[in-house]
C-alpha cells in the first residue's frame, strides 16, 4: 500500500506543477514575446563593425531614437542619423553623409531586418576642411514602421533586447546600438508550455497507469 501512495503522490505533484500559471491582474507578456521596442537612451554612437574602409564615417557620427512620428508619418518610428566623413575620397565622402550607396536597416536581437519606409535626406549639408581633407555632415531622417520595429521581451534579470541601426557600404559595416526596455511586466513562460511539461505530463500518465496496475492486484 505504502508504493501505491507514493506513485499517487508523485502524480499529484507532477500535475500540481503542470498547472503553475500566474494570474496577476496587472497587464504583462510573457518572456520572449514580441513587443515595441523602447530604448533605454536615444543617443548611440557609431560603430565599426568590419570594413576595408574603417574611415569612412567620422567617430563623431552619432543616431538619436526619436518618438513615434505624427502627422502625415502617425505610425512610424523616427531615427535620426547624424553622419560626418572626412574620407580622402572627398567624392565618396560627400555621397555617405547622405547614405548614398549605403544599405540602411534596423536589426533585431532574433536577427531580422527592417528597412526604412522612408529616408529624408537633410537639405543642409556643412562642410569644412580640416588639413588637406574636407569634412562633410548632413541629419538624415530615417522613418519606420512602428509595428515593425520590435523585441522579444526579455525575462527577469535577464540582459535588455538591443537594437541596432546598420549602416553597410564600401565594403565595410557600421553601426548604431540601443539597449532596450520592456515597456510591459514581463512573466515567466508558464511552466505548462515549456518541454519540461510536456515530459512531466507524459510521465505523470506512466505513473498513474502504474498505480492503477499496482491497485488491480488488491482485486
Amino acid at each position: 500500500m505504502g508504493t501505491l501512495l507514493s506513485l499517487l503522490a508523485a502524480t499529484a505533484v507532477i500535475g500540481g506543477c503542470i498547472g503553475v500559471g500566474s494570474s496577476g491582474k496587472a497587464k504583462s507578456v510573457a518572456a520572449g514575446a514580441p513587443i515595441a521596442f523602447i530604448p533605454q537612451a536615444p543617443h548611440a554612437s557609431i560603430n565599426l563593425a568590419k570594413g576595408t574602409y574603417p574611415d569612412l564615417f567620422s567617430t563623431a557620427s552619432y543616431a538619436e531614437w526619436a518618438t513615434p512620428a505624427e502627422g502625415e508619418n502617425t505610425g512610424m518610428i523616427e531615427v535620426m542619423c547624424c553622419i560626418e566623413s572626412s574620407f580622402a575620397d572627398s567624392s565618396i565622402a560627400y555621397d555617405v553623409v547622405g547614405l548614398r550607396g549605403v544599405q540602411v536597416y534596423l536589426y533585431t536581437l532574433d536577427g531580422k531586418r527592417i528597412s526604412p519606409a522612408r529616408t529624408i535626406m537633410g537639405q543642409m549639408l556643412e562642410a569644412e576642411p580640416r588639413g588637406a581633407l574636407k569634412i562633410f555632415r548632413r541629419t538624415n531622417r530615417l522613418l519606420f514602421p512602428s509595428d515593425a520595429v520590435r523585441s522579444p521581451a526579455a525575462p527577469p534579470n535577464a540582459p535588455p533586447s538591443t537594437m541596432r541601426l546598420v549602416l553597410e557600404g564600401y565594403d565595410s559595416v557600421f553601426y548604431f546600438e540601443w539597449a532596450g526596455q520592456n515597456a510591459l511586466p514581463v512573466r515567466p513562460v508558464p511552466f505548462y508550455k515549456t518541454k519540461a511539461a510536456r515530459d512531466a505530463k507524459k510521465e505523470a500518465g506512466k505513473l498513474r497507469k502504474r498505480a492503477t496496475e499496482f491497485g488491480h492486484t488488491f482485486d
